[in-house]
């Protein structure tokens, strides 16, 4: 039998909308659509998430790599907005890889502007990240810093991971306080590294 609120005492979920991988989606009907929407709406579920593929890296600018995430964000957000409730898109922010933290925000928000006509009624969250490599929002400062750059960009928001902040040495507790106002969703996740482990 389909899962119910009750049963698990569940108001809220998250899942993929393509392969976390490789990019690949089937075709959702509009038949499948209003089955979901029903569920949703029977189960008493108002808010769910959905999150982007990990590969792709927001901080590129290279002409195929922005072209190739632009069109999956957008397709996923022209998706979501046939759904019904309350979506939160959770995005990976990506790598600086040989740019500096400023271009690398900057290529963000680039990213965010070109899908900005088709987010509706989504909610974008950026996710914290735990400092591996040249991941960028390990620190609240550069959260802020991309906060501030997306400000004219309807619902952008952050998507604080428990396990991230951790990782990437900042007080879970501290930082959430400086940042609560930016946050739409929690992941609360356990970390196998130790603090600061990255």
């Amino acid at each position: 039998p389909p899962m119910t609120k009750t049963q698990y005492d569940v108001d809220t979920f998250q899942v993929f909308l393509r392969n976390n991988r490789n990019l690949k989606q089937r075709y959702f009907t509009q038949p499948e659509i209003d089955v979901f929407n029903t569920a949703l709406l029977q189960n008493g579920i108002n808010t769910f998430a959905i999150h982007a593929p990990y590969i792709m890296n927001l901080c590129r600018d290279d002409i195929t790599s922005f072209e190739r995430n632009v069109k999956i964000i957008r397709e996923d957000l022209e998706l979501l907005n046939h759904f019904a409730g309350n979506k939160i898109y959770v995005l990976h922010p990506g790598s600086t890889l040989d740019k500096d933290t400023i271009s690398a925000l900057g290529c963000i928000k680039h990213h965010l502007e070109q899908v900005s006509d088709v987010i509706g009624n989504v909610t974008i969250a950026l996710e914290t990240m735990s400092g591996a490599g040249t991941q960028v929002l390990q620190n609240p400062l550069e959260i802020e810093m991309l906060m501030c750059l997306c400000y004219d960009i309807p619902n952008i928001s952050l998507c604080y991971d428990t396990c991230h902040v951790f990782a990437s040495g900042n007080d879970i507790v501290e930082t959430f306080e400086r940042l609560k106002s930016y946050v739409s969703i929690i992941h609360l996740n356990g970390s196998k590294g130790i603090y600061s482990s990255k």
